[in-house]
């Protein structure tokens, strides 16, 4: 099984239930960041927004230097057709009859480079017109080509919107990723943590033990850490994001976990118990009242610690119930009450 946030094969897994697969690099990551899906959401937009803008932009600052003026006949060509008809005229006459028409008779030469330059300047005439009606061409292809540029630069934040859709589709793809922005959409979309990453409250009392009940039904009542179970040991609800990490109080965020494994998941508090330690009491050997009320009680033996450092090693400050033989702390501010009887230190007196 792999982790259903990284899809990285080589990560091993940290919690393994029916709802959920998650290692643990994944959980510190999401412990670490404070960026929510919102905001990655909101800065790709901006980005799409801004690499759209810049495109178009520079796509229509050059189809802008592409404008050009319609092209000018040539006039010079023009003033040159008397000379080039002239010319060509003299071109197919023989020697004789350029000699005659040279000294004698010179009309049908005229004649002949006036059909010629009139023939010149229609194809003049002509391959202007379709330069003109090309170039006329090119600039309404450019104006339109313009217009839709204009248009997507208006419709600039839907196209963006759908590049973030996109983009967000992709993230949620089951691939390998070590990118913080898809694991962070990941963990939005299986509801581990919420949109704006705010703390949320627990639900009320009755509503989350329905909640906790569900979770160690479908955890079959067993520690997913050591699958230790109820009759084994206590266990706990807990969840893989804290509330104060901005988790969410959905199922897939919830494990069974017992006592000690739920302790070493908070290594900053001590992890309260559900149900009350009750020692077993003290064998008194039968002695006359007298002596059994003179005789102290023999020392208890001492207290589990659950976690180094957090109870006394020593029974400094402490003393046993001479009603019901539970730990009592001594406070030297306040009376000393057993909390498991009720008992004071006024009933004795």
């Amino acid at each position: 099984m792999v982790c259903q946030i990284c899809f990285q094969p080589k990560r091993k897994v940290r919690f393994q239930t029916s709802r959920l697969n998650i290692c643990q690099w994944c959980i510190t990551e999401l412990y670490d960041t404070e960026l929510s899906p919102n905001q990655v959401i909101t800065y790709q937009r901006h980005s799409f927004q801004e690499q759209r803008r810049e495109q178009i932009e520079h796509e229509i600052a050059w189809l802008e230097g592409c404008k050009s003026a319609p092209p000018l006949i040539d006039k010079a060509k023009i003033a040159q057709v008397e000379g080039l008809a002239l010319l060509e005229a003299r071109r197919h006459e023989g020697f004789i009859s350029s000699l005659y028409r040279s000294l004698v008779d010179d009309s049908l030469r005229q004649a002949q480079a006036r059909d010629i330059a009139t023939s010149l300047r229609h194809r003049i005439i002509a391959t202007h017109q379709g330069e003109l009606e090309s170039h006329t061409a090119k600039q309404r292809e450019l104006e339109s080509k313009l217009s839709q540029l204009h248009l997507k630069l208006l419709g600039i934040v839907d196209a963006a919107m759908q590049d973030v859709n996109e983009y967000v589709a992709a993230s949620l793809s089951p691939c390998p990723t070590k990118s913080k922005e898809a694991r962070l959409l990941r963990a939005h979309a299986l509801n581990l943590i919420n949109t704006e990453r705010k703390q949320l409250e627990r639900p009320v009392d009755t509503e989350y033990e329905e909640i906790k009940r569900s979770v160690r039904r479908e955890d079959d009542f067993k520690c997913v850490c050591c699958g230790r179970n109820f009759s084994k040991i206590e266990l706990h609800v807990h969840h893989i994001i804290p509330l104060y990490k901005f988790g969410t109080n959905d199922n897939r965020n919830l494990v069974t976990l017992c006592y000690p494994c739920h302790n070493k998941q908070h290594p900053e508090f001590q992890v309260t118990r559900n149900l009350p330690i009750r020692r077993a009491p003290a064998v008194v050997p039968a002695l006359g009242r007298a002596a059994s009320a003179s005789r102290s009680l023999p020392p208890a033996p001492k207290r589990a610690s659950v976690r180094k450092g957090k109870l006394p090693k020593s029974r400094k400050g402490w003393m046993d119930c001479p009603n019901c033989l539970s730990a009592i702390q001594l406070e030297t501010e306040l009376s000393t009450v057993c909390l498991e009887c009720g008992w004071t230190e006024n009933e004795e007196m």
